[in-house]
């Protein structure tokens, strides 16, 4: 993690513990900031500060970041869960994905915009996904690589544990053609409530000089921002 994204985190950690004067310490004095409730600018600390206390007071924002990335000029991409919780009550006004991006200058936050409700077009998510499942296919590590994030995570079939990183996940598929071929066909794609995509696949396992390993259903789960995988998990139960 750069101490950029570290930073950003921290922020988080602030807002949601009501730590104001943590929050606002991070901030530079003429901060410019997203005006989530009619799409203006709040500029500086004093106009935020009132936006947080006043304006927003009936509702509470909830943030869960699902990836961070260090962007080019000093900017910090955070694609995250967002509740609106009734202030009162608790209830749930609305649950969506926002993508916040922070720009830092020298380590202070100077801007943040929001891109709110986002979401993966269908068809863009299986076209990543059945590209990554012919990669694999015709075993291109380059391709396969492609499609994931710099930092994506993903469980190693081949032993315990998890697989982070490119490099990691590239050495990962070296092994897995070296000792088995993977053929898997999309069968069906489904958006869950916080965002990943769930994708029902049907896998035919051979071993590298032939012979069938075995075949059946297998559903997993992705986290897809911009184009890329940032975490695929696989349903043990569903193997088989």
């Amino acid at each position: 993690m750069t101490p950029s994204e570290a930073r950003i985190l921290e922020l988080y950690r602030a807002f949601h513990g009501r730590d104001l004067d943590g929050f606002f310490g991070m901030l530079t004095l003429d901060v410019n900031w997203t005006n989530d409730t009619d799409d203006s600018r709040l500029i500086g600390k004093d106009a935020l500060r009132a936006y947080l206390l006043y304006d927003t007071a009936p509702v509470r924002a909830e943030f869960a970041p699902i990836h961070i990335q260090a962007l080019d000029d000093h900017r910090v991409s955070v694609l995250a869960q967002q509740v609106i919780l009734s202030a009162a009550d608790g209830s749930v006004w609305s649950d969506t994905r926002v993508r916040h991006t922070f720009t830092l200058v020298e380590n202070l936050v100077a801007r943040m915009d929001a891109e709110r409700d986002v979401r993966e077009a269908d068809a863009s998510t299986e076209a990543l996904l059945t590209g990554l499942y012919e990669a694999i296919d015709i075993e291109d590590i380059d391709a396969v690589v492609a499609l994931f994030h710099l930092d994506a995570r993903i469980p190693d079939s081949l032993e315990q544990g998890a697989i982070v990183g490119r490099e990691e996940i590239r050495a990962y598929y070296v092994r897995q053609f070296a000792t088995i071929h993977v053929g898997s066909s999309l069968l069906s794609t489904r958006l869950l409530a916080d965002g990943r995509v769930e994708a029902h696949l049907h896998v035919q396992v051979h071993g590298v000089e032939g012979g069938s390993w075995g075949e059946g259903r297998v559903t997993a789960t992705y986290r897809v921002d911009g184009g890329r995988i940032i975490e695929m998990v696989i349903d043990k139960s569903s193997v088989g």
